[in-house]
């Protein structure tokens, strides 16, 4: 699915962001002035505040925003605003373009529109819902949070929320992040979706090194634990019909073995579902003609599936 776009073409080449315009009525900001353009390297441009920009960074949103723009954003138009800001620093030559005699400047990024602009909800603490940000872009815009000294937002904010929709489709990403964040609700989440995919074989090394020890070891076990949970539930076979012969009271047990042996040898064994148990084990129903050892069988596998379904699926 594309996102939805985050910008208008207003004129020409010129794209203004839906969320962050001149007229924008951004949140915690009371009243002041949107005195600073930040500018993506697809272009479009943003307008935001610097007082805001400057709170929310500690280190000047990359130092691209000078400190004297942050004070003229608190006067209005009507009452006169701060002479000229400072000039950027010499070694950092087009990322920041004062434009006089206004105290406005033009931040100019390496990153996408899309991606700047769920970092600018973050910094107002805006959800970004309706772009429907895909999951490479959620963790675009995190990896730019340490670069611009903005915090990693708190594990109830609507973000993490929004990032855990996309787990059943991208289960592993999701995981990663979560782990990545330390954010521990995204994370079991997420946990249950990555047993339909086989988790060694889709992590590189990259992946295992941010993900964390502690969360790689939960998500390991958890894909361990599960095909040896299943083993012990169904280990034991129906129970024997006394009255039956030898030869049939024999049987039954050693089709019941046979069965649980190919279901647990399917690929992906810790992601079994209830039907496909109900399916195998259900096989061993008429191996014989008794009705009460089919009985019995039945009974087993209705003792096996209720069992399974209440087992913990979450790291």
């Amino acid at each position: 699915m594309m996102e939805p776009t985050t910008h208008n073409v207003v004129a020409g080449n010129l794209q203004v962001s839906t969320a962050f315009f001149p007229a924008a009525d951004l949140p915690g900001v009371g009243g002041m002035v949107l005195n600073t353009i930040i500018a993506t390297r697809d272009g479009v441009i943003f307008y935001v505040h610097s007082t805001k920009m400057q709170a929310s960074s500690c280190n000047s949103f990359d130092h691209l925003i000078p400190a004297s723009t942050a004070s003229s954003a608190n006067t209005t138009p009507e009452s006169g605003h701060s002479t000229n800001a400072a000039a950027p620093p010499a070694d950092r030559p087009g990322n920041v373009l004062t434009l006089r005699p206004h105290p406005n400047i033009i931040i100019l990024i390496p990153e996408l529109a899309a991606v700047c602009n769920v970092l600018l909800h973050i910094v107002y603490g805006m959800s970004c819902e309706r772009f429907l940000p895909s999951i490479e872009t959620f963790s675009a815009a995190l990896q730019c949070l340490r670069r611009y000294g903005i915090s990693i937002p708190d594990e109830d904010a609507t973000i993490w929320t929004l990032i855990a929709n996309h787990a059943p489709e991208h289960p592993m990403q999701v995981y990663l992040i979560g782990a990545t964040y330390l954010i521990e609700s995204v994370c079991v989440l997420a946990s249950p979706y990555t047993l339909d995919i086989p988790v060694l074989q889709n992590m590189v090394d990259q992946d295992a090194i941010a993900m964390g020890a502690i969360y790689l070891r939960r998500l390991l076990l958890l894909h361990a634990e599960l095909p040896e949970t299943l083993r012990g539930i169904t280990i034991v076979p129906p129970k024997e019909h006394v009255s039956c012969t030898v030869t049939i009271q024999e049987a039954i047990p050693i089709a019941w073995r046979d069965a649980v042996a190919n279901l647990l040898r399917r690929p992906q064994v810790q992601a079994t579902q209830v039907d496909l148990i109900e399916e195998v084990l259900g096989s061993v129903v008429g191996v014989t003609h008794c009705g009460k050892c089919n009985d019995h069988v039945r009974s087993r596998v209705v003792e096996v599936t209720e069992a399974w379904a209440v087992v913990q699926r979450t790291i």
